[in-house]
């Protein structure tokens, strides 16, 4: 049986992202853009097969 690693770097964005309750302010701890981290969670998601964040324009849920 193949186990699958999770991406470290999405990892990483998913965690930050869920403590700043922001992608934004997740992007500026890490040093990266908001999009960057948007996508590593959306990475990450794909991977899971599951939403973990409910995403709404300029809102954080």
């Amino acid at each position: 049986m193949k186990v699958e690693r999770l991406p470290l770097n999405a990892l990483r964005a998913f965690a930050e992202a869920a403590r700043a309750e922001s992608f934004k302010h997740a992007a500026a701890r890490l040093g990266v853009t908001p999009g960057a981290v948007s996508r590593q969670i959306k990475q990450l998601e794909d991977r899971l097969g599951v939403a973990l964040f409910a995403r709404h324009a300029n809102v954080w849920c």
